[in-house]
């Protein structure tokens, strides 16, 4: 590892990640939940009215995960959020040059909803790819 690592405002230590490490290490037969409510508890980690911080820690374990930095142990249940398996949107090509002159040449502009049309699929194309 090249020093620490910073997710959600918090900068994580070194010593901190090996930390997490152990505690895998030491509990891989058990959920991931489990892991991250232990790394809460051992940490302090919570909220202002006391319950653990546990969807951010996890998310914590997903980050290092995807860092090559621990290994999870697989997921048990899928997950109920629906959004998680959505499928990405399909890329879109758009003509990136400037545009150059008055904002007043451009008119008529023109601001649209675009759920449930068929410019859905193109307006969540250009959020997926330059947002």
């Amino acid at each position: 590892m090249d020093g620490p690592i910073r997710y959600r405002g918090r900068t994580f230590s070194e010593s901190e990640i090996n930390e997490v490490r152990q505690i895998v290490a030491a509990h891989g037969d058990r959920s991931r939940w489990f892991i991250s409510r232990e790394i809460c508890r051992r940490w302090g980690w919570t909220q202002p009215n006391g319950t653990l911080k546990d969807i951010v820690c996890r998310g914590l374990l997903l980050h290092l995960a995807c860092l090559g930095l621990i290994e999870l142990p697989p997921c048990r249940c899928e997950t109920p959020y629906r959004l998680a398996h959505a499928k990405r949107p399909h890329p879109v090509s758009v003509d990136q040059s400037p545009l150059v002159g008055r904002l007043s040449d451009l008119r008529p502009i023109e601001v649209l909803q675009v759920r449930r049309t068929p410019l859905e699929k193109l307006y969540k194309g250009l959020i997926e790819q330059y947002h």
